[in-house]
């Protein structure tokens, strides 16, 4: 199965149907078919957490659909396992034990899927012209399905969370009012541009 020509390109389209589906129920408000962002006019702001996770988020899913992962990817993420996994467990909405177990539950996820990056052993690696040798660092059974499992818990957890939109009482009469002087104060803009070309061309045309 791993090395089938259509395994590559069948993880490439699961890694942009996953993209697809978390911008359309997850990360953008009413989705990006929706008539809103096509025409540019939403009127709800996400935190700033909420950005930071769809910046990371879309990294990791990007990593979960690689076929192979060495040592070297691990600083493509691995900064961002802790903000994603405190940001899907949200340890913050509980207090007490449960705040405890949370942080707990965020410590683990992120060893998890560090630790098996340090459970290698020595084997025999094989290269894309079919020249082979034998090395340190090479990945476990052990270590891999560890990988697998923490990547998967990650991001089903992720796949429960919708970022948070940032709509006040009240914000929305404010920024629609707000939009309505933008609006009035380009129409004012557009008339006098179109008096001063009126003025300019009729100075031409003596």
């Amino acid at each position: 199965v791993f090395s089938h020509p259509a395994f590559g390109p069948g993880l490439m389209l699961c890694q942009v149907a996953l993209l697809l589906w978390f911008a359309q129920t997850r990360w953008i408000p009413g989705g990006f078919l929706g008539g809103k962002l096509r025409r540019w006019s939403m009127q709800q702001a996400l935190d700033r957490q909420a950005v930071v996770c769809i910046w990371f988020a879309c990294n990791f899913v990007g990593v979960c659909c690689l076929r192979t992962i060495h040592f070297q990817f691990l600083v493509w993420y691995f900064h961002s396992v802790p903000f994603l996994a405190w940001y899907a467990i949200q340890p913050e909405q509980k207090q007490g034990l449960l705040w405890i177990l949370r942080c707990a539950a965020v410590v683990v996820l992120t060893l998890c899927i560090e630790v098996p990056y340090l459970l290698t052993t020595r084997g025999l690696v094989r290269g894309p012209d079919g020249r082979a040798w034998e090395t340190e660092g090479v990945p476990t059974r052990q270590g891999s399905a560890l990988l697998m499992a923490a990547h998967v818990v990650l991001l089903v957890l992720l796949a429960r969370r919708s970022v948070r939109v940032l709509v006040a009482e009240g914000e929305e009469a404010n920024i629609g009012k707000k939009d309505a002087e933008t609006q009035r104060a380009l129409t004012r803009g557009a008339r006098r541009a179109r008096m001063y070309t009126a003025k300019l061309v009729e100075v031409v045309n003596r």
